[in-house]
């Protein structure tokens, strides 16, 4: 009966319409036919989920699904030949410090890692030795290049930068001093 109502409400209020108001309206309802049609004919990008399902834990999102966990997975040496790996990550805080990190796997076990981290009085930590290898290890959610580990905790979801190492410091007011600093750090 809604949908009768809503029909008929629409059909009244189109012909008790200016010229161009009538367009406007004409626009919208092809505009929400082709946007209906379109979210029914696709599939959604993870079709995982289903909140209303009450005995299972993975559609009710209290543990990932395994293709999330493949996803977000480093990528077997065998597939680096035809694509990119890498994970970047970007945060700041209300004091406008910002952390960057970057690491990026090629073939033979090598990496690529990127830190920029600034900080609120003006101080810049930025990684020099860029170039590495990836650390081969047992656990197989971890991006590793130099001192720098991201690994994912809980996949599409969180993650966690670990870095412990030399960066090189710089001032904003004083350009031409550039020492190393020991830093370590975890964010979560």
């Amino acid at each position: 009966m809604g949908v009768v109502a809503t029909c008929v409400t629409v059909f009244l209020t189109i012909l008790s319409l200016r010229p161009s108001d009538f367009i406007f309206w004409c626009k919208w309802v092809v505009s929400y036919i082709y946007i209906e049609l379109y979210r029914r004919s696709t599939k959604r990008r993870f079709d995982v989920y289903d909140l209303d399902e009450d005995h299972d834990p993975v559609k009710a999102t209290f543990l990932p699904p395994p293709i999330e966990a493949d996803i977000e997975s480093p990528l077997p040496e065998s597939q680096l030949l035809h694509s990119a790996d890498e994970v970047f990550f970007y945060g700041v805080n209300s004091k406008s410090e910002y952390l960057i990190t970057r690491i990026s796997r090629g073939l033979n076990g090598e990496a690529e890692a990127w830190i920029y981290l600034k900080l609120s009085n003006g101080n810049v930590y930025q990684l020099q030795e860029t170039s590495g290898f990836q650390k081969s290890g047992s656990d197989k959610n971890i991006f590793t290049c130099g001192g720098l580990q991201i690994n994912y905790l809980y996949p599409m979801k969180r993650w966690r930068i670990f870095f412990n190492g030399l960066l090189r410091e710089t001032c904003d007011n004083d350009v031409t001093t550039n020492k190393m600093v020991h830093v370590k750090f975890a964010v979560l």
